[in-house]
């Protein structure tokens, strides 16, 4: 009994990465290996992507594009999945500052360091119940802890 192999748009791309993307760092061609540490799965793993046997998660999907800093949706699209949206509902009501947040988070989805900046400024702005959270100014200054 053979394996069924499909090519779909999701495992086409990360092929193409994979034979002619090189690794500023280590200046050779990223391999099966550098994006299955990146998205937290076994290298046989992505050789099933590549391969069009398994569809990746849509974490798996998030992980490689913040590795190859690519945009997150384009990729979700390409792996079958529906967009990040704006549409964002915080304890069932639209609050416009998580909103400004979680948008600025998906805009940093590729910059980690500021992407943790954000997660934390929404974070104390939660658990504060949405008090005085512009106030912030980046950092937990409410209770002068780092998240």
């Amino acid at each position: 009994m053979s394996d069924i192999t499909f090519e779909t748009p999701f495992s086409a791309w990360l092929m193409r990465i994979i034979r002619t993307r090189v690794n500023s760092a280590t200046k050779r061609f990223y391999t099966q290996q550098d994006l299955a540490t990146a998205a937290g799965i076994a290298q046989a793993q992505v050789h099933n992507l590549v391969t069009g046997k398994r569809r990746p998660s849509a974490e798996v999907v998030i992980g490689i594009a913040n590795f190859l800093e690519e945009d997150v949706n384009t990729l979700l699209q390409l792996a079958g999945y529906a967009p990040i949206t704006d549409a964002i509902v915080v304890n069932g009501s639209s609050d416009p500052v998580a909103i400004r947040l979680v948008r600025a988070v998906r805009l940093m989805m590729h910059d980690k360091q500021r992407m943790a900046v954000a997660v934390a400024m929404l974070e104390a702005m939660l658990n504060n119940g949405g008090a005085d959270a512009d106030s912030t100014g980046g950092s937990n200054s409410q209770t002068g802890k780092a998240r």
